[in-house]
C-alpha cells in the first residue's frame, strides 16, 4: 500500500486554494455587475459545486488525520526495511569488492599465480543387468551342438 501522505495532504491544500480562487472569481463577477460593467452571471451551479467540493475535501482531510499515526507507522517501517536491505547489499558488494581486492593482491593469503582448477571424479560406467543383458559366452552355448 503506497500512501503518501505529504503529498495527499498537498493535494487536498491546492484543491482547497483553488475553491477559494473560484469562490474570488465569484465575488468579483459579481462586483463588476453590480458596478454596470457587466450583466451578472448566475453562479449558484459553481457555488453549489464549490460548497459540495469543500465539504468532500473535509471528510477526506478529517479522514487522513484519523488514519495519518498508523500511516506514518508503516511508512516508518517501510523505510527500515529498505534502508537495511540497501545497506545488506551495500555489504555483500563490499565482500565482493575486497574478495577480488584480495585475490588480485601479491602476497595476500588468496593470491593465485595460476587459476585454481578443482578436478571432478566423473563415476565409472558399471554394465546393465538387466534380465535382457547378453553376456559374451551366451553366443558360445549355440555353437557345441
Amino acid at each position: 500500500m503506497d500512501l503518501n501522505i505529504g503529498q495527499m495532504e498537498q493535494f487536498s491544500k491546492v484543491q482547497i486554494d483553488c475553491l477559494e480562487m473560484m469562490l474570488g472569481l465569484i465575488a468579483y463577477d459579481k462586483e463588476e455587475a453590480a458596478k454596470g460593467n457587466i450583466t451578472a452571471t448566475n453562479t449558484k451551479l459553481v457555488e453549489a459545486f464549490i460548497d459540495t467540493q469543500k465539504k468532500a475535501l473535509q471528510a477526506f482531510i478529517d479522514l487522513l488525520e484519523k488514519h495519518k499515526p498508523a500511516l506514518q507507522a508503516i511508512q516508518e517501517e517501510a523505510r527500515k526495511k529498505a534502508e537495511t536491505e540497501r545497506k545488506e547489499k551495500e555489504r555483500a558488494h563490499k565482500i565482493k569488492e575486497d574478495i577480488k581486492k584480495a585475490i588480485k593482491e601479491e602476497g595476500s593469503l588468496f593470491a593465485c599465480s595460476e587459476p585454481a582448477t578443482i578436478e571432478v571424479e566423473e563415476p565409472a560406467e558399471e554394465p546393465l543387468l538387466g534380465e535382457y543383458d547378453i553376456e559374451e559366452n551366451d553366443c558360445d552355448d549355440d555353437d557345441e551342438t
